[in-house]
């Protein structure tokens, strides 16, 4: 063993000399070895890191993902209620109906055509298409409160 460590250790001396390992020796060998152990446990733990955030971002987009489709569904969803709604009513059969009551009434009493008439705008409103995106504008929203107030 001696022999085997002195042909390794001399070619880089100046002076070709026989080895002695002593303690200091075997301190900076260990040291060496802790030294490299730890950076490469360092470099392990830095790629399992940087691996389990890649996996974790990807979690992430998939969720966000899924939400966006569970919003999009939902607004189809209401879209179709919407829909169904609109369609349970006959618009032009119930206008024509209001209609008739209001020119009916509207001799008899002013007061009477007058509410036939707000119910007839609070039905149109109601019956109205909306915006893509399920909204109003505000003002039309304000006008249809201030007609179903004066209703009543």
């Amino acid at each position: 063993m001696q022999f085997g460590i002195e042909k390794l250790v001399n070619p880089f001396r100046d002076t070709p000399r026989q080895f002695n390992p002593d303690k200091i020796w075997y301190l900076r060998a260990t040291w060496r070895c802790f030294y490299f152990l730890s950076f490469s446990t360092a470099y392990w733990f830095l790629r399992q890191t940087i691996k389990n955030q890649k996996h974790i971002n990807q979690m992430e987009l998939e969720r966000l993902q899924a939400e966006r489709e569970k919003a999009e569904l939902e607004k189809g969803l209401v879209r179709s209620q919407n829909a169904l709604l609109q369609a349970q009513i006959s618009p032009h059969l119930l206008f024509n109906t209001l209609n008739f009551i209001y020119n009916s009434v509207q001799d008899v009493s002013p007061k009477a055509s007058e509410g036939v008439l707000l119910l007839s705008e609070v039905m149109h409103y109601v019956l109205q298409r909306v915006h893509d995106d399920g909204k109003t504008d505000l003002q039309h929203e304000v006008e249809h409160i201030e007609k179903y107030i004066a209703l009543n």
